[in-house]
Protein backbone atom coordinates (compact mmCIF):
# COMPACT_ATOMS: atom_id res chain seq x y z
CA UNK A 1 0.00 0.00 0.00
CA UNK A 2 2.86 2.38 0.79
CA UNK A 3 4.32 1.55 -2.63
CA UNK A 4 1.07 2.45 -4.38
CA UNK A 5 0.77 5.62 -2.31
CA UNK A 6 4.28 6.75 -3.26
CA UNK A 7 3.74 6.04 -6.93
CA UNK A 8 0.53 8.12 -6.88
CA UNK A 9 2.14 10.98 -4.93
CA UNK A 10 5.13 11.07 -7.28
CA UNK A 11 2.70 12.10 -10.01
CA UNK A 12 1.98 15.26 -7.99
CA UNK A 13 5.38 15.79 -6.37
CA UNK A 14 8.32 14.49 -8.44
CA UNK A 15 10.65 14.67 -5.42
CA UNK A 16 8.77 11.95 -3.51
CA UNK A 17 11.18 9.16 -2.56
CA UNK A 18 10.76 6.07 -4.74
CA UNK A 19 9.30 3.02 -2.91
CA UNK A 20 12.37 0.76 -3.07
CA UNK A 21 14.69 3.62 -2.13
CA UNK A 22 12.51 4.42 0.86
CA UNK A 23 12.40 0.78 2.03
CA UNK A 24 16.20 0.56 1.79
CA UNK A 25 17.17 3.90 3.31
CA UNK A 26 14.39 4.09 5.92
CA UNK A 27 14.29 0.51 7.19
CA UNK A 28 13.51 1.59 10.76
CA UNK A 29 10.58 3.73 9.63
CA UNK A 30 9.31 0.87 7.49
CA UNK A 31 9.54 -1.74 10.28
CA UNK A 32 7.74 0.46 12.79
CA UNK A 33 5.01 1.16 10.22
CA UNK A 34 4.63 -2.59 9.67
CA UNK A 35 4.42 -3.12 13.43
CA UNK A 36 1.65 -0.53 13.74
CA UNK A 37 -0.25 -2.12 10.85
CA UNK A 38 0.03 -5.55 12.51
CA UNK A 39 -1.31 -4.10 15.75
CA UNK A 40 -4.30 -2.67 13.92
CA UNK A 41 -4.75 -5.96 12.08
CA UNK A 42 -4.76 -7.83 15.40
CA UNK A 43 -7.42 -5.52 16.82
CA UNK A 44 -9.57 -5.98 13.73
CA UNK A 45 -9.08 -9.73 13.84
CA UNK A 46 -10.35 -10.14 17.39
CA UNK A 47 -13.32 -7.88 16.61
CA UNK A 48 -14.58 -9.89 13.60
CA UNK A 49 -12.99 -13.19 14.78
CA UNK A 50 -12.25 -14.31 11.22
CA UNK A 51 -8.81 -14.26 9.54
CA UNK A 52 -10.03 -13.75 5.99
CA UNK A 53 -12.61 -11.11 6.81
CA UNK A 54 -10.10 -9.20 8.95
CA UNK A 55 -7.57 -9.15 6.08
CA UNK A 56 -10.15 -7.98 3.52
CA UNK A 57 -11.49 -5.26 5.81
CA UNK A 58 -7.96 -4.17 6.67
CA UNK A 59 -6.95 -3.86 3.01
CA UNK A 60 -10.19 -2.04 2.18
CA UNK A 61 -9.63 0.41 5.03
CA UNK A 62 -6.09 1.18 3.93
CA UNK A 63 -7.18 1.69 0.32
CA UNK A 64 -9.75 4.20 1.57
CA UNK A 65 -7.17 5.95 3.76
CA UNK A 66 -4.62 6.23 0.96
CA UNK A 67 -7.27 7.49 -1.46
CA UNK A 68 -8.48 10.20 0.93
CA UNK A 69 -4.88 11.11 1.71
CA UNK A 70 -3.97 11.59 -1.94
CA UNK A 71 -7.08 13.61 -2.77
CA UNK A 72 -6.45 15.86 0.22
CA UNK A 73 -2.89 16.46 -0.95
CA UNK A 74 -4.08 17.14 -4.47
CA UNK A 75 -6.74 19.68 -3.46
CA UNK A 76 -5.42 21.18 -0.21
CA UNK A 77 -1.67 20.56 -0.39
CA UNK A 78 -1.59 18.66 2.92
CA UNK A 79 -1.76 14.93 3.74
CA UNK A 80 -4.26 13.25 6.01
CA UNK A 81 -3.66 14.28 9.63
CA UNK A 82 -5.03 12.92 12.93
CA UNK A 83 -7.32 15.89 13.56
CA UNK A 84 -8.94 15.45 10.14
CA UNK A 85 -10.90 12.58 11.66
CA UNK A 86 -13.07 15.19 13.37
CA UNK A 87 -14.24 16.33 9.93
CA UNK A 88 -14.79 12.90 8.38
CA UNK A 89 -18.53 13.50 8.22
CA UNK A 90 -18.01 16.59 6.05
CA UNK A 91 -16.40 14.87 3.06
CA UNK A 92 -19.71 14.75 1.20
CA UNK A 93 -19.95 18.55 1.30
CA UNK A 94 -16.77 18.79 -0.78
CA UNK A 95 -17.99 16.40 -3.46
CA UNK A 96 -18.71 19.23 -5.96
CA UNK A 97 -15.01 20.12 -5.80
CA UNK A 98 -13.73 16.62 -6.57
CA UNK A 99 -16.58 15.30 -8.71
CA UNK A 100 -14.64 15.49 -11.97
CA UNK A 101 -11.59 13.84 -10.43
CA UNK A 102 -13.33 10.63 -9.36
CA UNK A 103 -13.64 7.49 -11.46
CA UNK A 104 -17.09 6.45 -10.29
CA UNK A 105 -17.26 3.34 -12.46
CA UNK A 106 -14.06 2.02 -10.91
CA UNK A 107 -15.21 2.88 -7.39
CA UNK A 108 -18.56 1.12 -7.87
CA UNK A 109 -16.86 -1.93 -9.40
CA UNK A 110 -14.38 -2.09 -6.53
CA UNK A 111 -17.16 -1.82 -3.94
CA UNK A 112 -19.14 -4.61 -5.63
CA UNK A 113 -16.08 -6.89 -5.73
CA UNK A 114 -15.27 -6.24 -2.06
CA UNK A 115 -18.89 -6.86 -1.09
CA UNK A 116 -18.94 -10.19 -2.96
CA UNK A 117 -15.68 -11.26 -1.29
CA UNK A 118 -16.99 -10.34 2.14
CA UNK A 119 -20.26 -12.23 1.58
CA UNK A 120 -18.33 -15.33 0.45
CA UNK A 121 -16.11 -15.14 3.53
CA UNK A 122 -19.10 -14.76 5.83
CA UNK A 123 -20.86 -17.72 4.24
CA UNK A 124 -18.01 -20.21 3.87
CA UNK A 125 -15.43 -19.49 6.59
CA UNK A 126 -15.13 -20.06 10.32
CA UNK A 127 -15.90 -17.26 12.80
CA UNK A 128 -14.58 -19.06 15.88
CA UNK A 129 -10.85 -18.28 15.68
CA UNK A 130 -10.43 -17.12 19.29
CA UNK A 131 -12.44 -17.52 22.46
CA UNK A 132 -13.96 -14.42 24.04
CA UNK A 133 -11.29 -14.40 26.73
CA UNK A 134 -8.42 -14.45 24.24
CA UNK A 135 -10.10 -11.81 22.09
CA UNK A 136 -10.41 -9.42 25.03
CA UNK A 137 -6.80 -9.99 26.10
CA UNK A 138 -5.40 -9.47 22.58
CA UNK A 139 -7.53 -6.37 22.03
CA UNK A 140 -6.45 -4.80 25.33
CA UNK A 141 -2.77 -5.57 24.76
CA UNK A 142 -2.93 -4.18 21.22
CA UNK A 143 -4.69 -1.06 22.46
CA UNK A 144 -2.05 -0.45 25.14
CA UNK A 145 0.76 -0.82 22.60
CA UNK A 146 -1.00 1.49 20.13
CA UNK A 147 -1.61 4.16 22.78
CA UNK A 148 2.04 3.88 23.82
CA UNK A 149 3.11 4.60 20.25
CA UNK A 150 0.71 7.53 19.95
CA UNK A 151 2.01 9.00 23.22
CA UNK A 152 5.65 8.39 22.30
CA UNK A 153 7.08 11.75 23.55
CA UNK A 154 6.23 10.76 27.12
CA UNK A 155 7.60 7.21 27.23
CA UNK A 156 10.49 4.95 26.22
CA UNK A 157 9.32 4.78 22.58
CA UNK A 158 10.75 8.26 22.09
CA UNK A 159 14.24 6.96 22.87
CA UNK A 160 13.77 4.05 20.47
CA UNK A 161 12.66 6.45 17.71
CA UNK A 162 15.67 8.70 18.37
CA UNK A 163 18.15 5.82 18.22
CA UNK A 164 16.48 4.57 15.04
CA UNK A 165 16.74 7.97 13.37
CA UNK A 166 12.99 8.45 13.30
CA UNK A 167 11.80 12.04 13.63
CA UNK A 168 8.81 14.13 12.71
CA UNK A 169 8.90 17.06 10.27
CA UNK A 170 5.88 19.07 11.46
CA UNK A 171 6.84 22.21 9.51
CA UNK A 172 6.29 20.35 6.23
CA UNK A 173 3.70 17.61 6.46
CA UNK A 174 4.16 16.35 2.90
CA UNK A 175 7.87 15.93 3.52
CA UNK A 176 7.03 14.32 6.86
CA UNK A 177 5.00 11.68 5.03
CA UNK A 178 7.69 11.38 2.39
CA UNK A 179 10.27 10.48 5.05
CA UNK A 180 8.15 8.41 7.44
CA UNK A 181 5.38 6.99 5.28
CA UNK A 182 1.70 7.60 5.78
CA UNK A 183 1.25 5.22 8.75
CA UNK A 184 4.19 6.35 10.88
CA UNK A 185 3.78 10.05 10.04
CA UNK A 186 0.17 9.81 11.22
CA UNK A 187 1.35 8.35 14.55
CA UNK A 188 4.10 10.97 14.90
CA UNK A 189 1.50 13.73 14.46
CA UNK A 190 -0.87 12.38 17.10
CA UNK A 191 0.78 14.05 20.14
CA UNK A 192 0.54 17.54 18.64
CA UNK A 193 -3.22 17.22 18.59
CA UNK A 194 -2.95 18.45 22.16
CA UNK A 195 -0.97 21.48 23.32
CA UNK A 196 0.18 21.81 26.91
CA UNK A 197 0.77 25.13 28.63
CA UNK A 198 4.42 26.25 28.64
CA UNK A 199 6.38 25.92 31.87
CA UNK A 200 5.77 28.87 34.15
CA UNK A 201 2.64 29.93 32.28
CA UNK A 202 0.07 31.74 34.39
CA UNK A 203 -3.04 33.35 33.00
CA UNK A 204 -3.21 35.72 35.96
CA UNK A 205 0.38 36.92 35.48
CA UNK A 206 -0.18 37.32 31.74
CA UNK A 207 -3.30 39.44 32.27
CA UNK A 208 -1.50 41.62 34.82
CA UNK A 209 1.38 42.20 32.41
CA UNK A 210 -1.02 43.22 29.66
CA UNK A 211 -2.93 45.57 31.96
CA UNK A 212 0.31 47.25 33.06
CA UNK A 213 1.48 47.71 29.49
CA UNK A 214 -1.76 49.25 28.24
CA UNK A 215 -3.23 50.85 31.37
CA UNK A 216 -1.89 54.28 30.42
CA UNK A 217 -3.02 54.08 26.82
CA UNK A 218 -4.02 57.39 25.24
CA UNK A 219 -6.50 55.72 22.92
CA UNK A 220 -9.86 57.40 23.23
CA UNK A 221 -13.19 55.85 22.36
CA UNK A 222 -14.81 57.39 19.31
CA UNK A 223 -18.41 58.48 19.80
CA UNK A 224 -19.15 57.34 16.22
CA UNK A 225 -19.38 53.59 15.91
CA UNK A 226 -19.36 52.64 12.23
CA UNK A 227 -20.66 49.36 10.94
CA UNK A 228 -17.77 47.02 10.18
CA UNK A 229 -18.09 44.58 7.29
CA UNK A 230 -15.27 42.11 6.72
CA UNK A 231 -15.48 39.96 3.60
CA UNK A 232 -13.07 37.05 3.34
CA UNK A 233 -13.37 36.06 -0.31
CA UNK A 234 -12.68 32.41 -1.14
CA UNK A 235 -9.28 32.01 -2.87
CA UNK A 236 -9.38 35.63 -4.00
CA UNK A 237 -6.16 36.75 -5.68
CA UNK A 238 -5.24 39.14 -8.48
CA UNK A 239 -5.09 36.79 -11.45
CA UNK A 240 -3.03 39.44 -13.24
CA UNK A 241 -0.05 38.20 -11.25
CA UNK A 242 0.16 35.21 -13.60
CA UNK A 243 1.66 37.29 -16.40
CA UNK A 244 1.69 40.81 -17.84
CA UNK A 245 -0.80 40.03 -20.62
CA UNK A 246 -3.46 38.99 -18.11
CA UNK A 247 -2.55 41.92 -15.90
CA UNK A 248 -3.40 44.36 -18.70
CA UNK A 249 -6.94 42.98 -18.89
CA UNK A 250 -7.66 44.64 -15.53
CA UNK A 251 -10.22 42.03 -14.50
CA UNK A 252 -10.36 43.29 -10.90
CA UNK A 253 -11.05 46.98 -11.44
CA UNK A 254 -12.89 47.52 -8.13
CA UNK A 255 -10.24 45.90 -5.96
CA UNK A 256 -7.41 47.71 -7.72
CA UNK A 257 -9.17 51.05 -7.39
CA UNK A 258 -9.74 50.65 -3.65
CA UNK A 259 -6.75 48.53 -2.65
CA UNK A 260 -4.77 49.78 0.36
CA UNK A 261 -2.15 47.03 0.64
CA UNK A 262 -1.40 43.31 0.70
CA UNK A 263 -1.67 40.52 3.26
CA UNK A 264 0.49 37.45 3.83
CA UNK A 265 -1.57 34.32 4.29
CA UNK A 266 -0.47 31.39 6.42
CA UNK A 267 -2.20 28.98 4.03
CA UNK A 268 -1.86 27.95 0.42
CA UNK A 269 -4.59 26.40 -1.71
CA UNK A 270 -6.80 25.61 1.29
CA UNK A 271 -7.18 25.98 5.05
CA UNK A 272 -9.70 28.83 5.04
CA UNK A 273 -10.64 28.27 8.68
CA UNK A 274 -7.05 28.88 9.80
CA UNK A 275 -6.87 32.25 8.05
CA UNK A 276 -10.23 33.06 9.58
CA UNK A 277 -8.86 32.10 13.01
CA UNK A 278 -5.92 34.47 12.57
CA UNK A 279 -8.05 37.34 11.28
CA UNK A 280 -10.56 37.09 14.13
CA UNK A 281 -8.22 36.40 17.05
CA UNK A 282 -4.92 38.01 15.88
CA UNK A 283 -3.20 34.78 16.96
CA UNK A 284 -0.64 33.38 14.54
CA UNK A 285 -0.79 29.86 13.12
CA UNK A 286 3.00 30.00 13.28
CA UNK A 287 2.73 29.40 17.04
CA UNK A 288 0.75 26.18 16.56
CA UNK A 289 1.82 22.76 15.26
CA UNK A 290 2.13 22.68 11.48
CA UNK A 291 -1.02 21.32 9.90
CA UNK A 292 -3.22 21.91 12.94
CA UNK A 293 -6.74 23.35 12.74
CA UNK A 294 -7.71 25.46 15.77
CA UNK A 295 -11.41 25.24 14.97
CA UNK A 296 -11.19 21.46 15.36
CA UNK A 297 -8.60 21.11 18.09
CA UNK A 298 -8.34 24.07 20.40
CA UNK A 299 -11.44 26.27 20.55
CA UNK A 300 -13.55 24.46 23.12
CA UNK A 301 -14.49 27.41 25.33
CA UNK A 302 -15.11 31.16 25.04
CA UNK A 303 -12.17 32.62 23.13
CA UNK A 304 -11.45 36.37 22.76
CA UNK A 305 -11.86 37.62 19.20
CA UNK A 306 -12.74 40.72 17.25
CA UNK A 307 -16.41 39.74 17.62
CA UNK A 308 -16.37 39.41 21.42
CA UNK A 309 -14.32 42.61 21.69
CA UNK A 310 -16.84 44.63 19.68
CA UNK A 311 -19.77 43.35 21.74
CA UNK A 312 -18.31 45.33 24.65
CA UNK A 313 -18.78 48.49 22.58
CA UNK A 314 -22.40 47.83 21.79
CA UNK A 315 -22.02 46.04 18.47
CA UNK A 316 -24.21 43.29 17.12
CA UNK A 317 -21.95 40.53 15.79
CA UNK A 318 -22.95 38.40 12.80
CA UNK A 319 -21.18 35.65 10.90
CA UNK A 320 -22.23 34.75 7.35
CA UNK A 321 -21.03 31.80 5.29
CA UNK A 322 -22.66 30.27 2.22
CA UNK A 323 -21.68 26.69 3.06
CA UNK A 324 -22.74 24.16 5.68
CA UNK A 325 -22.76 25.48 9.23
CA UNK A 326 -21.00 22.38 10.53
CA UNK A 327 -18.11 22.75 8.09
CA UNK A 328 -14.91 23.49 10.04
CA UNK A 329 -17.17 23.36 13.13
CA UNK A 330 -18.26 26.96 12.60
CA UNK A 331 -21.67 26.32 14.14
CA UNK A 332 -19.88 25.39 17.38
CA UNK A 333 -16.92 27.76 17.18
CA UNK A 334 -18.65 31.01 16.20
CA UNK A 335 -20.65 31.36 19.44
CA UNK A 336 -17.43 30.74 21.40
CA UNK A 337 -15.76 33.55 19.44
CA UNK A 338 -18.56 35.95 20.34
CA UNK A 339 -20.82 35.84 17.30
CA UNK A 340 -24.40 36.44 18.38
CA UNK A 341 -25.79 35.24 15.05
CA UNK A 342 -24.50 32.86 12.40
CA UNK A 343 -26.14 32.63 9.00
CA UNK A 344 -24.92 29.50 7.20
CA UNK A 345 -26.13 27.75 4.06
CA UNK A 346 -29.05 26.23 5.96
CA UNK A 347 -30.38 29.73 6.71
CA UNK A 348 -30.68 30.74 3.03
CA UNK A 349 -33.98 30.12 1.28
CA UNK A 350 -33.41 28.85 -2.25
CA UNK A 351 -30.08 30.68 -2.66
CA UNK A 352 -28.73 31.48 -6.10
CA UNK A 353 -26.06 29.03 -7.20
CA UNK A 354 -23.35 29.85 -9.68
CA UNK A 355 -21.11 27.03 -10.77
CA UNK A 356 -20.91 24.45 -8.00
CA UNK A 357 -21.55 26.69 -5.00
CA UNK A 358 -23.79 29.47 -3.68
CA UNK A 359 -23.18 32.69 -5.62
CA UNK A 360 -21.32 35.61 -4.07
CA UNK A 361 -24.32 37.83 -4.71
CA UNK A 362 -26.04 36.05 -1.79
CA UNK A 363 -23.30 37.31 0.52
CA UNK A 364 -23.83 40.87 -0.69
CA UNK A 365 -27.60 40.59 -0.30
CA UNK A 366 -27.24 39.19 3.23
CA UNK A 367 -24.87 41.95 4.29
CA UNK A 368 -27.29 44.60 3.01
CA UNK A 369 -30.24 42.91 4.74
CA UNK A 370 -28.42 42.66 8.06
CA UNK A 371 -27.28 46.28 7.99
CA UNK A 372 -30.81 47.45 7.26
CA UNK A 373 -32.44 45.34 9.96
CA UNK A 374 -29.99 45.94 12.80
CA UNK A 375 -30.72 48.62 15.37
CA UNK A 376 -27.12 48.66 16.60
CA UNK A 377 -23.75 49.25 15.01
CA UNK A 378 -23.04 45.95 13.31
CA UNK A 379 -19.97 43.80 12.85
CA UNK A 380 -20.30 41.30 9.99
CA UNK A 381 -17.72 38.68 9.11
CA UNK A 382 -18.71 37.14 5.78
CA UNK A 383 -16.98 34.17 4.14
CA UNK A 384 -17.77 33.51 0.47
CA UNK A 385 -17.80 30.13 -1.26
CA UNK A 386 -18.50 30.56 -4.98
CA UNK A 387 -14.88 30.47 -6.15
CA UNK A 388 -13.82 27.41 -4.18
CA UNK A 389 -11.61 24.97 -6.11
CA UNK A 390 -11.17 22.84 -8.10
CA UNK A 391 -11.14 24.82 -11.27
CA UNK A 392 -10.50 22.17 -13.93
CA UNK A 393 -14.09 22.11 -15.11
CA UNK A 394 -16.46 24.34 -17.08
CA UNK A 395 -18.84 24.93 -14.21
CA UNK A 396 -19.84 28.40 -15.43
CA UNK A 397 -20.81 27.21 -18.90
CA UNK A 398 -21.47 30.03 -21.36
CA UNK A 399 -20.80 32.63 -18.65
CA UNK A 400 -17.15 31.56 -18.44
CA UNK A 401 -14.69 34.36 -19.16
CA UNK A 402 -12.22 33.45 -21.89
CA UNK A 403 -8.81 34.75 -20.86
CA UNK A 404 -6.53 35.36 -23.89
CA UNK A 405 -3.45 33.15 -23.29
CA UNK A 406 -1.51 30.36 -24.97
CA UNK A 407 -1.63 27.82 -22.15
CA UNK A 408 -2.59 24.17 -22.59
CA UNK A 409 -6.24 23.16 -22.73
CA UNK A 410 -6.12 22.09 -19.09
CA UNK A 411 -4.31 25.24 -17.96
CA UNK A 412 -6.67 27.44 -19.94
CA UNK A 413 -9.73 25.76 -18.43
CA UNK A 414 -8.40 26.29 -14.91
CA UNK A 415 -7.56 29.93 -15.64
CA UNK A 416 -10.94 30.69 -17.24
CA UNK A 417 -12.92 29.11 -14.40
CA UNK A 418 -10.92 30.80 -11.68
CA UNK A 419 -10.99 34.19 -13.40
CA UNK A 420 -14.76 34.01 -13.80
CA UNK A 421 -15.08 33.52 -10.05
CA UNK A 422 -12.82 36.40 -9.00
CA UNK A 423 -14.46 38.75 -11.48
CA UNK A 424 -17.83 37.94 -9.89
CA UNK A 425 -16.34 38.65 -6.46
CA UNK A 426 -14.98 41.97 -7.69
CA UNK A 427 -18.35 42.94 -9.17
CA UNK A 428 -20.15 42.08 -5.94
CA UNK A 429 -17.70 44.24 -3.99
CA UNK A 430 -18.48 47.06 -6.43
CA UNK A 431 -22.22 46.57 -5.87
CA UNK A 432 -21.79 46.67 -2.09
CA UNK A 433 -19.63 49.81 -2.19
CA UNK A 434 -22.14 51.55 -4.43
CA UNK A 435 -25.00 50.66 -2.09
CA UNK A 436 -23.10 51.84 0.99
CA UNK A 437 -22.19 55.14 -0.66
CA UNK A 438 -25.86 56.12 -0.24
CA UNK A 439 -26.37 54.31 3.06
CA UNK A 440 -27.22 56.59 5.99
CA UNK A 441 -24.79 54.93 8.43
CA UNK A 442 -20.97 55.10 8.33
CA UNK A 443 -19.68 51.68 7.30
CA UNK A 444 -16.15 50.34 7.05
CA UNK A 445 -15.57 47.57 4.50
CA UNK A 446 -12.56 45.23 4.66
CA UNK A 447 -12.11 42.83 1.75
CA UNK A 448 -9.35 40.22 1.34
CA UNK A 449 -8.69 36.73 0.01
CA UNK A 450 -8.00 33.90 2.42
CA UNK A 451 -5.22 32.21 0.43
CA UNK A 452 -3.85 31.68 -3.05
CA UNK A 453 -5.97 29.33 -5.16
CA UNK A 454 -4.87 25.80 -5.99
CA UNK A 455 -4.27 26.30 -9.71
CA UNK A 456 -2.04 23.22 -10.09
CA UNK A 457 -1.04 22.90 -13.76
CA UNK A 458 -1.43 26.64 -14.35
CA UNK A 459 1.27 27.45 -11.79
CA UNK A 460 3.60 25.01 -13.53
CA UNK A 461 2.91 26.32 -17.04
CA UNK A 462 3.21 29.97 -16.07
CA UNK A 463 6.22 29.24 -13.80
CA UNK A 464 4.62 31.62 -11.30
CA UNK A 465 5.91 29.84 -8.18
CA UNK A 466 9.46 29.82 -9.53
CA UNK A 467 9.21 33.51 -10.35
CA UNK A 468 8.20 34.57 -6.85
CA UNK A 469 10.86 32.32 -5.30
CA UNK A 470 13.52 34.05 -7.33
Amino acid sequence: METINRIQLSMIYPWIIEPMTWFKDSLGNYLFAVMICLILQSMLLVIVNNFYLAIVLNITSWVLVFTINNYKIKFLGEPLLPWDLRFINQIYQLMPSIYNELNYHFIILLCVIMLIIILIIIKYTNFEVFSWKKRVIIFLLSSVILVTFCNYPNNYVNNIFSKSGIFSVPENQINNQNINGIVLSFILNTPVSFIESPKGYSEEILINDINKKYSNSDIKENSIKPNIVVIMSESFWDVGNINSDIDQQNYLATVRENQKGFIVSSQFGGGTANVEFEALTSLSMNLLPRGSTPYAQYIKKDTPSLASFLIQYGYETIGIHTFGGDFWNRNLVYPLLGFQKFKAFESFEQPSVKGDFVADLEITNSIIDELNSSLKPTFIYAVTMQNHGGYNNDRYGEETIKVPTNYSEEGQRILNTYTTGVVDADLELKRLIKYLSDFDEPTLVVFFGDHLPSLKELYEESEYIEKIRN
